[in-house]
């Protein structure tokens, strides 16, 4: 399990539990395909009175989010494409 600050909101768009993949069917060239971004819920080792919870959701300040879609195609092979986004801050979206 890879912890991070965003994960998808599972229960939306066919996003599973812990929120790490989502899945996109049926996308053509120049389509958009928006999914929602929460906070991810911290490892279950750390406390909220846990100083390491401040440290986990604080050492991605300044980070960007880094995305990775594995695109297929029938009679293709399949490709890969990496994005980096910023990460919202507290109250923004």
């Amino acid at each position: 399990m890879i912890w991070g600050p965003l994960r998808f909101r599972p229960g939306i768009d066919r996003v599973a539990e812990p929120g790490r993949e989502a899945v996109i069917e049926g996308l053509e060239r120049g389509d958009h395909a928006p999914r929602l971004l929460e906070q991810s819920v911290p490892p279950s080792w750390l406390t909220d009175n846990d100083l390491a919870l401040q440290y986990w959701r604080e050492q991605f300040a300044g980070q960007k989010l880094r995305l990775k879609a594995v695109c297929e195609r029938d009679g293709f092979q399949p490709w890969i494409v990496l994005a980096e986004v910023e990460i919202p801050t507290s109250g923004s979206r």
